[in-house]
C-alpha cells in the first residue's frame, strides 16, 4: 500500500516527456545566449529573462517535483554553476561598469533563485547537488562565489563606496 505524500527515489524519472521537452527549450534557450554573447547589458538581462522563465516553470507547475526532476536530469545544476563561473569572470575589476556590475549581481541573485527554488522541498535534489555534483555542489558554489564577492569589495573601494 503506498503512502500518500511520499516521494519516489531520487533516480526515479517522475516527469513527462512533454515537461521535460518544455523544461529543455528553455535550457536550450539560455545555452544559446551564452554561446553567442552579445555586450555584457544585454547578454546578462537574457540570461536574467531566461533563468527566470526556468524559475516560473519549475514553481508554476502543477508537479513542481517532477519539474526538478527533469531539471537535475537535464543537467540544470552543473549549468547553473557554469554560470556563476562564468558570471566571476565577467565581474573583473575594470571590465565593467557600476550598471554592468548591478546587473551581474541580479543575475546572481536570480541564479540563487532558481538553485532555492530547483532545492525547496526536493530531498533528491538537494542529495544529488551536495554529493554529485562536480566538486560537491555547495563546495563548488562557495569556491565560485569568493572571486564574485571579492571583485564586489574592490569595485566598491575603487568607487569610493
Amino acid at each position: 500500500m503506498a503512502v500518500s505524500g511520499l516521494r519516489s527515489r531520487a533516480g526515479t524519472i517522475t516527469y513527462t516527456e512533454s515537461e521535460a521537452a518544455e523544461l529543455g527549450s528553455h535550457i536550450e534557450r539560455l545555452k544559446g545566449i551564452t554561446a553567442a554573447p552579445s555586450g555584457l547589458l544585454e547578454d546578462t538581462q537574457a540570461r536574467t529573462e531566461s533563468l527566470n522563465s526556468i524559475r516560473h516553470f519549475i514553481t508554476a507547475n502543477a508537479q513542481p517535483n517532477h519539474a526538478k526532476d527533469a531539471f537535475r536530469h537535464l543537467n540544470g545544476f552543473q549549468m547553473l554553476l557554469e554560470l556563476v563561473r562564468d558570471t566571476g569572470q565577467k565581474m573583473a575589476v575594470g571590465k565593467c561598469s557600476k550598471k554592468g556590475l548591478d546587473a551581474l549581481l541580479e543575475l546572481c541573485d536570480v541564479i540563487l533563485g532558481l538553485l532555492t527554488a530547483a532545492l525547496e522541498d526536493h530531498w533528491g535534489n538537494r542529495w544529488y547537488f551536495r554529493t554529485r555534483v562536480e566538486g560537491g555542489g555547495w563546495v563548488s558554489l562557495q569556491t565560485l562565489l569568493e572571486p564574485i564577492l571579492r571583485n564586489v569589495d574592490k569595485y566598491q573601494d575603487n568607487a569610493g563606496l
